[in-house]
């Protein structure tokens, strides 16, 4: 898809997708809630597309697909995310609360943040998983805790460890290997779900973020 086209379009073909990610704006999503992506609600559909619908089908097993959103700070990937999944009944992973997990985990021990191996230890022995709005780190819900504005200090910097990046990597795949996914966040498209069929990105103008 050329890239002055991007901006007016709400879905890319599986051809594209695979090169590379759709860009979106926000705004668009309203398009792709009102009709676009109706036919997930119905996986098994089997009929063609009407003239009114896009020019490709999106009849397929969704219960098996994930869809990853990209983009940079701001730009509401974790609120589209969000939307998107309830609207298609998929499951939503938020791999940003991962990261502020791991660093909850982090402050509650006595190592400083700032030591990497100390830190990826923590990080390799943190198990997460989610329940609908409920995140458990190491079978505590920690969902509220996660979201208190030292963790969310402490995630930046956790968040740039390789060691730590790598950790959790590992544990969204393995997350995403039922399908089913609606997920958001850095790599998602390029290095945690590469054969994700659906990729976006989602932009944002400094005004909007």
């Amino acid at each position: 898809m050329p890239a002055d086209d991007r901006a007016n379009s709400s879905v890319c073909t599986p051809q594209e997708t695979a090169r590379s990610p759709c860009f979106i704006k926000p705004a668009l999503f309203q398009n792709v809630f009102a009709g676009k992506l109706r036919d997930f609600q119905n996986p098994l559909c089997g009929r063609s597309p009407t003239p009114a619908e896009p020019p490709i089908s999106l009849c397929f097993t969704a219960f098996h697909m994930i869809i990853t959103i990209d983009g940079p700070a701001g730009s509401g990937k974790s609120t589209v995310a969000r939307l998107l999944a309830r609207q298609l009944g998929l499951r939503f992973l938020d791999t940003g609360a991962m990261y502020r997990a791991v660093a909850l985990a982090v402050l509650r021990s006595p190592i400083d943040q700032q030591d990497p191996g100390a830190v990826a230890t923590i990080a390799a022995d943190c198990r997460i998983r989610f329940e609908g709005d409920r995140l458990l780190l190491n079978q505590q819900d920690v969902s509220t805790d996660i979201r208190l504005p030292e963790v969310a200090v402490a995630a930046s910097i956790v968040a740039s460890n390789p060691a730590v990046r790598a950790c959790l990597v590992q544990q969204q795949q393995q997350i995403g290997e039922l399908g089913g996914l609606v997920t958001e966040g850095r790599d998602q498209g390029t290095v945690v779900f590469p054969h994700a069929r659906y990729k976006f990105f989602l932009t944002a103008s400094l005004d909007a973020r």
